[in-house]
């Protein structure tokens, strides 16, 4: 392994890459950027291995030291055009910004003066800096945003939205409002899955909530009896209760 260095896997990257888009065409228009990572096996007495690290883990293996990757591929065929290996415990939204520099480079290496091609990430990696770099460069992109940047456009009646054909259960809104002090083509989605999913998940917790109210009425109603047991409960101090054997 060591007589391959990073720097010549660099160089083999920026040769390659040339090579396979004049061979098989890549449609440069849309590119593709995520991180994810890949949990080891390796041991945790091995210090010989830098990029394994612990982190948080995508695959829910948190007790694995894990590697990190970052790519950006084409839409079609996802052949990939950049890519960088990185230590698995470091989160998405601090990779981005340290790789914004060098993935713009290559991007512009890509597409060359254009700006018809567009770059598409998540919000995993969107960060204030990294935006601002992609507004000042003209650079056109699409990004997920978190719901806290506009909470007034979820407010939207759903008789606004309308159904997307190509995808069965899914409706879209589209408005256009500032962000990163450029005005966007903003498009909120609405799935019924998801929906369905959100909707479960609050049944569940009204069920558990609606448990604990019942077993502190309980609780109280023992007090009231003169039957209780332990400190006396107060508004400030909960009731504390052991569980009951099954």
């Amino acid at each position: 392994m060591d007589r391959v260095s990073e720097k010549d896997i660099e160089t083999f990257q920026e040769r390659l890459v040339p090579r396979v888009r004049g061979a098989f065409g890549i449609d440069p228009h849309l590119l593709l950027y995520d991180a994810t990572n890949f949990f080891t096996f390796l041991a945790t007495t091995n210090d010989r291995a830098d990029l394994a690290q612990r982190g948080h883990s995508k695959a829910k293996r948190h007790d694995l030291r894990q590697i990190g990757l970052a790519l950006l591929v084409s839409r079609d065929f996802q052949i990939p055009l950049f890519h960088r290996t990185y230590p698995g415990n470091i989160p998405d939204t601090s990779l981005f910004p340290e790789l914004s520099k060098e993935l713009l480079a290559r991007y512009e290496t890509f597409v060359g003066k254009r700006r018809d091609a567009t770059l598409v990430f998540d919000k995993g990696n969107v960060t204030d800096d990294v935006m601002e770099q992609l507004v000042v460069s003209q650079t056109p992109f699409v990004a997920a945003l978190s719901a806290n940047r506009h909470r007034d456009l979820l407010a939207t009646p759903l008789d606004q939205f309308q159904d997307l054909p190509e995808f069965p259960g899914t409706r879209a809104f589209t408005t256009q409002a500032e962000v990163w002090g450029q005005l966007c083509q903003v498009v909120v989605t609405y799935t019924e899955s998801f929906f369905t999913q959100q909707l479960s998940r609050v049944t569940q917790n009204l069920v558990k909530i609606q448990k604990k109210l019942m077993d502190l009425e309980k609780s109280l109603r023992q007090w009231r009896k003169g039957k209780g047991r332990g400190k006396k409960p107060t508004a400030a101090s909960p009731i504390s209760r052991r569980p009951s054997k099954t």
